[in-house]
């Protein structure tokens, strides 16, 4: 089992959504149970994990979150 560190998307806003988060660049390498860790970094907040889950699928590519033109990498997670 691995663990994977991901960063709070600004378009998350305040809360967590359930199911995917992004990966960035990678396209492969999280399998089915590896743990993801999200931290969030801010001028008001400094850095902080903020959430802890298990990956419920492999990296898989998908509409971009902001322009549904583009792709990006996400994988889908369960939060605990």
């Amino acid at each position: 089992m691995a663990y994977f560190l991901v960063f709070w998307g600004r378009h998350w806003g305040t809360g967590l959504r359930p199911g995917a988060v992004g990966t960035g660049n990678r396209i492969s390498g999280i399998t089915l149970g590896d743990g993801i860790f999200v931290l969030r970094s801010g001028s008001t907040t400094g850095r902080q994990i903020v959430a802890f889950g298990r990956a419920a699928s492999e990296v898989f590519e998908g509409p971009h979150y902001r322009d549904p033109t583009k792709t990006t990498n996400w994988v889908n997670v369960n939060w605990d």
